[in-house]
């Protein structure tokens, strides 16, 4: 047996320490875990799920590695499936994990705020320049938030 096999066995084996089977289907990972996905270090990758389909023989010509599950701690080759960014973001976003308003670490402006500024906007009376200096944003994102591009759950 040469030295990669070997080490490839040594990695597997591992693997098959470090998750639990729940009675839901999936294999939820009791190792180490990063923004809740399952970490595991070997050659060539990090994510516990990742490896799991490449040693269960997933198709890995996609870039990423989903869960049909929606448990990211899950790595039951059944419950994954590989695909592009926008499937996983369009997963993410169907699943409702997509952080929105003021969940997203970025925002801003409150929900209360934005009721109030599609309430106070009126065209050419109450301008998005003037919204934006009350708000201390720039008039792009009030139009944004007008238009429904932004805060469209509110």
């Amino acid at each position: 047996m040469c030295y990669n096999t070997i080490m490839k066995q040594k990695y597997i084996d591992r693997f098959h320490t470090k998750y639990e089977k729940q009675k839901s289907g999936c294999w939820e990972w009791t190792a180490a875990l990063q923004k809740g996905y399952g970490l595991y270090r070997f050659p060539g990758g990090s994510t516990a799920h990742r490896f799991s389909a490449l040693i269960h023989g997933l198709d890995m010509s996609q870039p990423v590695v989903r869960h049909k599950c929606n448990n990211p701690k899950c790595v039951n080759p059944d419950h994954l499936a590989t695909g592009t960014v926008q499937d996983n973001t369009d997963d993410k976003v169907n699943a409702q994990r997509q952080p929105r308003g003021e969940t997203n670490g970025r925002a801003i402006l409150t929900e209360e705020q934005v009721k109030e500024i599609r309430a106070k906007y009126v065209p050419w009376v109450y301008s998005t320049t003037k919204l934006a200096n009350e708000y201390n944003v720039t008039s792009v994102t009030i139009g944004y938030i007008i238009k429904r591009k932004v805060w469209k759950h509110i």
